[in-house]
């Protein structure tokens, strides 16, 4: 991983540590409850599961365990299944 990169995971990871400590005390998630505010940072927590990077920030745990991302996930999982499938019968 680059520098550039590494930064960047950094300030991200500063900015969930302020926001739960100054808002999410009452919850799991980075402002507490699931919010219009934590959707936005799914992307970024799916793009950290994906490519693994270490994380000090505590915020990506509860987004993991979300039942709906989960389920999205899964439905993401089925349907690259499927495209895969297709892509492979239509080289027949």
């Amino acid at each position: 991983m680059n520098a550039e990169t590494q930064k960047n995971i950094m300030r991200i990871e500063t900015i969930w540590r302020e926001a739960r400590a100054k808002f999410g005390r009452d919850g799991a998630f980075l402002f507490g409850e699931f919010s219009a505010a934590v959707a936005m940072y799914v992307p970024v927590v799916m793009r950290f599961m994906t490519y693994q990077p270490t994380l000090n920030a505590i915020h990506s745990p509860p987004v993991k365990r979300c039942a709906t991302i989960r389920q999205y996930r899964r439905g993401r999982r089925r349907r690259m299944r499927k495209l895969n499938l297709s892509k492979k019968m239509s080289r027949m």
